[in-house]
């Protein structure tokens, strides 16, 4: 059976920030509007609301990596409910990936550069400004391999020595990003906090100052 093409995706996601301001601004404002990106430090898929999806493995990986604030780093639980037309999925999707791959040429045309010298968020950026009737999406799902996707598994075993096996790498490491205009798709905030110092040495988190589990925000 064909799928609705407006039918709706529900996404559960986990949202990285400092922990700066406590337990309750938290719980009251995330998820937090991205800082605007620049030339020299372009925000992956521009300017809006950027979690993890599915798991809180690369949301934990991030706040030990990357959050550098001393009262630690908060992970906010959420859920995001958007039609498939409003969603680019990068991800899943084969057309939406042929449909990016197609715009390189065209941006890299209009900034004067060869496509393999044009990056992601050059494209959507370019989009989004100049060519907005063709870009009718309010978020954006991609993913890369990066830290913490260290596994990979062959297909098949190799025939000979020059024999390169198709490969699978897992868990891919996905975001979504949900422009500002769309703030209202995200949903059902509840939040954990794992503080600076507060780690098990497994690398999950310990209970000692742990936040509470809290109830849905109405």
């Amino acid at each position: 059976m064909a799928e609705s093409q407006d039918a709706t995706v529900n996404i559960k996601a986990f949202h990285t920030s400092k922990a700066d301001g406590g337990e309750d601004f938290i719980f009251k404002n995330a998820p937090f509007l991205s800082e605007k990106g620049d030339a020299k430090d372009p925000k992956w898929l521009t300017d809006g609301y950027y979690l993890w999806t599915d798991s809180i493995k690369f949301a934990e990986i991030w706040g030990k990596n990357a959050i550098k604030s001393d009262s630690g780093y908060a992970i906010t639980e959420c859920e995001i409910s958007l039609l498939n037309s409003e969603l680019l999925d990068l991800v899943g999707n084969v057309s939406h990936q042929e449909i990016f791959e197609a715009s390189f040429k065209l941006v890299s045309y209009k900034l004067q550069k060869k496509p393999k010298d044009v990056i992601v968020p050059e494209v959507i950026q370019y989009y989004r400004d100049h060519l907005p009737d063709e870009f009718p999406w309010v978020a954006i799902k991609a993913f890369d391999v990066g830290d913490g996707t260290k596994r990979k598994m062959a297909f098949r075993s190799k025939r000979h020595d020059n024999d390169m096996p198709e490969i699978t790498y897992f868990p891919t490491r996905q975001q979504i990003c949900v422009f500002e205009c769309a703030k209202s798709k995200i949903s059902n905030v509840c939040t954990t906090i794992y503080p600076k110092e507060g780690r098990s040495a497994s690398g999950g988190s310990s209970a000692k100052g742990k936040w509470p589990r809290l109830k849905e925000r109405k």
